[in-house]
């Protein structure tokens, strides 16, 4: 086994179960479709995400500290939202097992939901990168294949 095996996600929400556990729900594919907002929803709901956690496992045969290196991308994002945000973190990995996984999951509330939109999160750990991405889809969304018109 090479020193880390990684892999990243996104879901809507997770939670620490008894015994320490965690458990992701709602875990999501590449892509999002988004609905038009409801009239009713309140302002500050329409054109957002209420949740979305990015979530990257990390099985390796190290112990002790490891540095992760986090980097988020907004592409195509709306005006006034951050393009880029970088984070340095510790996961810190103990076991009496050949192998064992550490987890990283960091909520991003209150994404904005822009068609067309495509967050991505490049990770870095012992000089290993990996990454994962969500494009948000919906009925304003470019798309980059051309459609024709059956008339």
């Amino acid at each position: 086994m090479s020193d880390f095996e990684c892999f990243a996600f996104f879901c809507e929400d997770f939670r620490t179960e008894v015994g320490g556990k965690t458990s992701y729900m709602g875990v999501l594919g590449p892509r999002i479709n988004l609905e038009p907002s409801d009239d009713d929803a309140p302002p500050d709901a329409k054109g957002v995400i209420a949740k979305l956690v990015v979530v990257a496992m990390i099985r390796t045969s190290k112990q002790g500290d490891i540095p992760l290196k986090v980097d988020l991308f907004f592409e195509n994002a709306p005006d006034g939202i951050v393009q880029h945000i970088k984070s340095d973190h510790v996961l810190s990995v103990s076991g009496e097992r050949d192998e064992n996984l550490a987890q990283f999951h960091a909520q991003m509330p209150h994404v904005p939901a822009h068609p067309g939109m495509k967050i991505v999160v490049n990770f870095k750990v012992g000089g290993q990168c990996f990454s994962t991405s969500l494009l948000m889809d919906g009925p304003e969304a470019s798309t980059p294949t051309t459609r024709r018109r059956r008339g």
